[in-house]
């Protein structure tokens, strides 16, 4: 754990707290999101964040000038768009970036937090808009991170893995990657589909899942150099593939729901991939796998390191698998490719 990181965490939780606040009498709603948002959702933080996104429906400028006057040194960054406001604020020499967005009425409601030992109240959206905004960053050259950086793809992957782990993943997930769109294109003056969208979300998580290998987007340097994002303990590469590929199944099972909702689908996904331990069942993969095109050694070095990764990686290949009723599935298609048979 990096202690500068740690301190910029804490210290942004703390300007959210008087942001809210100020906010409050203001009659204004400030809403916190991003990756520090995620991480105080949860029942205990999984990693650092050290910037502070916010979305507001006021004056940033009125906000900030009264953080100024509790003793924190501010500069502001220049941008051409009239939608954002960037700040760096300073205080004790931590350093924190302040971002705001304006947009009126942001799903969000009120929750508790507690920094420094004291509650407070504060805005931040449900898990499933967090859901759902992750999926927008990873879409790189739609509307997601407009270039491939290496540690921001391993958060927004991690950060989805940890909502998913603790809210798990409802269909409301992908009810609201519309909205995300819409807003983006509309942030962006651009005019993206969902199709466009999903398909370059997949591409992400594709290469992402090739660490170290060529065409993957995520060294083995990049993925070490993480660990100082987190409170404890590391992220092995086989850990960070098996959530790549996590997170690409949920997409797959979600672009083909045939009657059943994507939600059951992942479920019954999850179902299996418990069963990581039964040879049978991981060889079945391995082998549909093979059948489909992939390499060998790629399936072979899974199957020994990463059984979930493989597992998943079937899931997101035969996506229809599991988006189906369990009585619409042919007698073929259950012996060649349907793992639970």
């Amino acid at each position: 754990m990096n202690k500068e990181f740690k301190a910029k965490s804490e210290q942004a939780v703390l300007i959210f707290s008087f942001l809210s606040r100020e906010a409050g009498k203001q009659g204004k709603k400030l809403v916190f999101i991003g990756g520090s948002a995620i991480q105080q959702l949860l029942t205990s933080p999984k990693r650092l964040s050290v910037d502070l996104d916010l979305v507001y429906d006021g004056a940033p400028g009125e906000l900030m000038n009264a953080l100024e006057a509790e003793g924190y040194k501010l500069t502001q960054s220049r941008t051409t768009n009239p939608l954002f406001s960037f700040y760096n604020a300073t205080r004790d020499d931590t350093v924190v970036k302040v971002q705001f967005m304006k947009e009126k009425n942001a799903p969000s409601r009120e929750r508790r937090f507690t920094v420094g030992g004291k509650a407070f109240a504060g805005r931040v959206p449900d898990p499933d808009y967090l859901m759902a905004s992750k999926l927008g960053t990873l879409a790189f050259g739609t509307i997601g991170r407009k270039k491939e950086k290496e540690i921001g793809l391993i958060k927004d992957v991690f950060d989805f893995n940890c909502l998913a782990d603790e809210f798990g993943v409802p269909d409301s997930v992908w009810a609201r990657v519309p909205s995300i769109i819409l807003t983006q294109n509309k942030l962006w003056g651009k005019s993206y589909g969902s199709d466009d969208v999903y398909d370059s979300i997949e591409k992400t998580l594709s290469r992402a899942a090739q660490i170290g290998k060529a065409g993957g987007v995520v060294s083995l340097g990049t993925l070490g150099n993480f660990d100082q994002f987190l409170p404890e303990g590391h992220v092995k590469k086989y850990e960070f593939v098996e959530m790549a590929y996590r997170v690409l199944a949920y997409v797959k099972i979600a672009r083909k729901p045939v009657g059943k909702s994507p939600a059951m689908g992942i479920k019954m996904l999850e179902k299996e991939v418990v069963r990581f331990r039964e040879p049978d069942l991981v060889g079945k993969c391995e082998s549909a796998l093979l059948e489909n095109g992939f390499s060998l050694d790629e399936l072979h070095e899974l199957k020994i390191f990463a059984p979930k990764a493989l597992i998943y990686l079937y899931g997101s290949v035969f996506s229809e698998e599991y988006s189906k009723n369990p009585g619409s599935v042919s007698s073929d298609t259950r012996r060649v490719h349907n793992p639970l048979h």
